[in-house]
């Protein structure tokens, strides 16, 4: 496979243009049939546009120089022991918000629709698994004994039946 690469030119034109100028070489570069393709600004150097004439694949980048000092950026204080900690605390109490909202059991406020809140719920556990099927089977017997004698036998416990009924994964879990 091969592979083709076309490159236009390497060195882009620039050009050096106060902060105060810059409206005015923007409307000429536009009327010049430019279109501006990015803005950068990186934190200690001056800030640049680049402009691009589709027709042509030329295109200018204007380096935007301040006025005075004032515009330079400042560098700023770091950040004292105590601003850190009170940072830290409105964090703390934003985390611990967004857990409330999502842990919050719905049951509790009947005026609270229940889809703004998620349930966390841990999955049943084997043994639960087993006592929930062994209530099950009991409420199978209790609602139709005939049934239940006529299908699963009479000699069948509902322990033994809801045993029978998990997984062997689940029934492994189970056995120590």
């Amino acid at each position: 496979m091969t592979f083709q690469l076309k490159f236009s030119k390497i060195n882009e034109a620039y050009m050096k243009i106060s902060a105060a100028d810059l409206e005015e070489a923007r409307t000429e570069v536009s009327n010049a049939g430019f279109e501006l393709l990015e803005i950068w600004e990186h934190e200690g150097t001056h800030p640049h546009e680049i402009w691009t004439n589709s027709k042509t694949s030329e295109s200018i980048r204007f380096n935007i120089v301040p006025e005075n000092q004032d515009d330079q950026i400042i560098d700023h204080q770091d950040a004292s022991r105590q601003d850190v900690v009170d940072e830290l605390v409105d964090l703390w109490g934003e985390l611990r918000a967004i857990r409330n909202h999502f842990t919050h059991n719905s049951a509790e406020n009947d005026d609270i629709e229940e889809d703004d809140f998620y349930i966390i719920q841990k999955p049943p556990s084997p043994l639960d698994k087993f006592w929930q099927k062994v209530a099950e089977a009991k409420n199978m017997i209790a609602e139709d004994q005939e049934a239940w004698d006529f299908v699963i036998k009479d000699f069948v416990d509902a322990t033994v039946f809801a045993y029978y009924d998990l997984s062997q994964a689940d029934r492994l879990a189970i056995m120590h």
